[in-house]
């Protein structure tokens, strides 16, 4: 889970958090309080660049800083920003060069830190997802759906999606189309009419095109795109996002 940090985050909502929330029941005293909101309002508005070349365990501690701070901008959990490399560090970059079919070392080459340069972008949200309420924000670039409520990043999935102009399967199966749309049909045991494989916790916003779980993207990755839906690996984020949007849920795509 990641939640999108800063104290104007209604304005201008970042992808990730660059440090853990302090839990309400530590703020004992006004003075802490006030520490608290001092240290949110000091930090720098324009975040650490990321630095072109190789970075490791050996780079100084604000290149590190950097890179893991835009590996949590492409919706990567589980790492620290603080500088120092650990093993969520090391993973999180595994991940990101699973999912870009780069060479899976857990060091960031030339090549990783270009492709992440790209991919992370600003860390900033599409501003279509910022509206208040609920709005599944899907991100072609980065491959992740978000689901976002009130301007904050409440939940990441991984997610893969139909082919763009130039892939192999270009136009034998549909693309998924960018843009605002709704969802406006729902059914927990789906089957596609068209293939007549099950599509469990299927959310429909687009003609035949939705949301849905996909074993077979858990068992191949990004070896292949889908037929046009966006689906998700994980059973447990899939059942949850369906139980968690209602019908006419706000959804953006965006590349």
């Amino acid at each position: 889970m990641l939640a999108a940090a800063g104290i104007a985050a209604a304005q201008s909502s970042p992808i990730a958090a660059s440090e853990p929330a302090t839990p309400l029941a530590q703020l004992t005293t006004f003075a802490s309080l006030s520490q608290l909101f001092a240290n949110r309002v000091a930090q720098p508005d324009i975040p650490p660049a990321l630095p072109a070349g190789f970075i490791s365990p050996l780079s100084e501690p604000a290149a590190i800083e950097a890179l893991q701070l835009h590996l949590a901008w492409t919706g990567l959990t589980g790492l620290s920003t603080s500088g120092t490399w650990d093993d969520g560090t090391t993973a999180a970059v595994k991940r990101f060069q699973w999912k870009y079919k780069l060479k899976a070392t857990g060091i960031s080459d030339d090549t990783t830190t270009e492709t992440l340069r790209t991919v992370a972008r600003d860390g900033q949200l599409d501003p279509q997802c910022l509206t208040p309420g609920i709005v599944i924000c899907v991100d072609k670039t980065q491959k992740v759906t978000r689901y976002v409520k009130d301007g904050q990043t409440i939940k990441v999935m991984d997610s893969n999606y139909g082919p763009e102009k130039g892939n192999p399967h270009f136009p034998e199966w549909s693309s998924t189309r960018e843009g605002v749309f709704k969802i406006f049909f729902k059914n927990k045991n789906a089957v596609s009419s068209l293939y007549g494989f099950t599509m469990p916790d299927y959310m429909a916003f687009d003609g035949g095109e939705g949301f849905h779980f996909s074993g077979w993207f858990r068992e191949s990755g990004y070896k292949d795109v889908t037929q046009g839906c966006i689906v998700t690996n994980d059973r447990a984020a899939s059942r949850w996002l369906y139980d968690n949007t209602p019908k006419n849920t706000k959804v953006v795509v965006y590349h």
